[in-house]
C-alpha cells in the first residue's frame, strides 16, 4: 500500500517509527553533562505516547490495510 508495502513489513514500519527516543540518549546525555533531566523528560513523554501511538496504528492498519 504505503510505497509497496504490505502485510508484516508495513507493521515492522509502524514499529519502527512509533517507538519512543532511545534510553541510551539518556545516559549519553548525562555522560557529556548535557541537560540530562531534560532528556529523561523526553524519554518519559515519549514512550508513554508511543503506547498510544502503536495501538492507534496497528488498529488502523489491521482495519484497514490489511
Amino acid at each position: 500500500w504505503l510505497f509497496g508495502f504490505r502485510g508484516e513489513e508495513l507493521m515492522i514500519i509502524l514499529i519502527y517509527l512509533g517507538s519512543s527516543t532511545a534510553i541510551n540518549s539518556y545516559v549519553m546525555a548525562k555522560e557529556m553533562k548535557s541537560d540530562a533531566d531534560l532528556t529523561s523528560g523526553i524519554v518519559v513523554c515519549t514512550t508513554g505516547l508511543s503506547i498510544l501511538t502503536l495501538f492507534i496504528g496497528i488498529f488502523i492498519t489491521k482495519t484497514y490495510l490489511m
